[in-house]
């Protein structure tokens, strides 16, 4: 996405124009680590699917630091606790060599500013308290990430990679320009408080706008819940 009064022009692309080389969707993906031992195992995901951006959730570990994972791919991530919640950004490379500013708000929000190519690319990884949680800690998570985004520059490029804990339904049904029809399931509350707040924001799921098998729909086999998104 990039700020500006232009709509949703520029959602799914700014990923893309982040490598400088390819133009695929995939170059950009979220996933859950709850162990440490899972680095290298990542960093094995992102050069089998050319990603050159993953962020993480659930990461699990304290303090706000970066660590290198292995073949020069970075971590760069926020936490408090050992035990609970967590999030990172994962780059490739190069793109490592291009961060210009890490903000890290919380255990649950940070971002990661990239100049790449003279264009500035704001990464934030996002996690979301999960069902059943207070409704005051979701609506303070919903609250820290309007007034990241609110703060980024127009005319630089966002894209957020989040673990949601929302089921934003197998259609788009009244939000037909952010989601794209190819979600999955039954729209749950957190669901449409959060396509709501996307409405507010001018962002797109831009996952929701590809055609994927049914097994793709599904990355928790447990829940069978849809949750993790790029926006």
């Amino acid at each position: 996405m990039e700020k500006s009064a232009r709509g949703t022009e520029g959602t799914t692309t700014a990923a893309k124009e982040a490598s400088g080389k390819r133009d695929e969707s995939r170059d950009m993906e979220c996933w859950d680590d709850d162990r440490k031992s899972k680095g290298r195992e990542l960093v094995e995901v992102c050069k089998r699917r050319s990603l050159d951006i993953l962020c993480v959730q659930e990461t699990k570990w304290g303090g706000n630091s970066s660590r290198q994972l292995g073949d020069r791919y970075r971590i760069i991530y926020s936490g408090v606790s050992n035990n609970k919640n967590g999030v990172g950004i994962i780059l490739s490379p190069h793109l490592s060599e291009q961060v210009v500013q890490v903000d890290r708000h919380s255990d649950r929000l940070m971002k990661v500013k990239l100049n790449s190519v003279g264009q500035m690319i704001n990464i934030i990884s996002a996690y979301a308290p999960q069902v059943g949680e207070k409704e005051v800690n979701k609506e303070e998570l919903t609250k820290d990430l309007e007034c990241m985004i609110d703060s980024i520059p127009v005319g630089e490029k966002v894209i957020i990679g989040a673990d949601l804990n929302a089921h934003l339904g197998e259609g788009g049904e009244g939000y037909r320009r952010i989601h794209g029809g190819e979600g999955y399931g039954k729209r749950n509350a957190e669901g449409q408080n959060a396509l709501e707040s996307l409405e507010g924001l001018d962002m797109a799921v831009v996952n929701t706008f590809f055609k994927k098998r049914e097994k793709q729909k599904i990355p928790s086999k447990v829940t069978g819940a849809k949750v993790k998104y790029i926006l």
